[in-house]
């Protein structure tokens, strides 16, 4: 990949023998990174398994959060007439603080998911929280 266009540049374009040392020793430093990328894949490879359960637990035990908040959110009084309707704005503002803090939370595991490259376990969660 470096080697084409530093045969477009070609000795002309250069300016200097110094300028084709440096491309010929990044040329160099290039080819190393090349050879080192699988040696450091697989070094990392355990570590990202290992975070990446990690991630899964936490994806879970959100999972079991929402389900709880969802399971309280329709027992509240906001749903009773009896309870007013000044009452309920205020206790319907509250449970908009709680349901932003869940989406937040939602978005981080989502990006996590992705990165660790596991996206399907956040759906049911997206799916609880956005119905």
């Amino acid at each position: 990949q470096v080697k084409e266009p530093l045969g477009e540049l070609g000795p002309s374009t250069m300016g200097s023998a110094k300028k084709k040392a440096q491309l010929e020793e990044i040329e160099e430093l290039w080819e190393t990174v090349l050879e080192a990328a699988p040696l450091v894949k697989a070094s990392v490879q355990t570590i990202q398994d290992v975070e990446g359960e990690r991630i899964k637990k936490d994806i879970e035990e959100f999972a079991v959060k929402v389900r709880e908040f969802r399971k309280d959110f329709t027992e509240r009084k906001f749903f009773k007439f009896e309870n007013g309707w000044d009452s309920s704005y205020t206790e319907l503002d509250g449970a908009l603080v709680e349901i932003s803090g869940l989406s937040e939370e939602l978005n981080k595991f989502k990006r996590l998911a992705d990165i660790f490259e596991f996206p399907e376990v956040i759906v049911p969660i997206t799916e609880t929280i956005n119905n």
